[in-house]
């Protein structure tokens, strides 16, 4: 998996039936009848990665992109899916990561417990 030219394999994505692609509203009329609208969402479904350790280097170039508003990136999954993205700073920071052993001098291959926030910003191509 990677994040433009980051790889950042193993990380799960934990949320990816979260998410439906069909929005809907209700309420009821004055006459105590229900309305009801629904459409189908056209992009905007959250993905969080996370599960996995990612080395010093990988979380240095991710918190750089995290840096820059607006920034488009290509996720491309194991698979070969790829989803045009941005980070989802809406609950937070978009990388958030912690070492698995604290270090007051980590090298850049100390490894880091990882959570990155996305939202797709265009539909999954076929």
């Amino acid at each position: 998996m990677t994040l433009d030219d980051i790889d950042i394999t193993n990380l799960l994505w934990t949320d990816q039936y979260l998410w439906s692609s069909v929005q809907q509203e209700s309420e009821r009329s004055l006459t105590g009848g229900l309305i009801v609208q629904e459409g189908a969402k056209q992009y905007g479904q959250p993905i969080t990665l996370t599960n996995s350790w990612l080395p010093k280097s990988a979380i240095e170039a991710l918190k750089l992109k995290e840096a820059q508003p607006a920034l488009e990136m290509a996720l491309t999954l194991d698979d070969g899916t790829t989803h045009a993205v941005i980070f989802n700073r809406s609950q937070g920071a978009g990388v958030e990561a912690r070492p698995v052993f604290p270090s007051t001098n980590a090298p850049s291959d100390w490894q880091y417990e990882t959570t990155i926030r996305l939202l797709t910003i265009e539909p999954a191509q076929p």
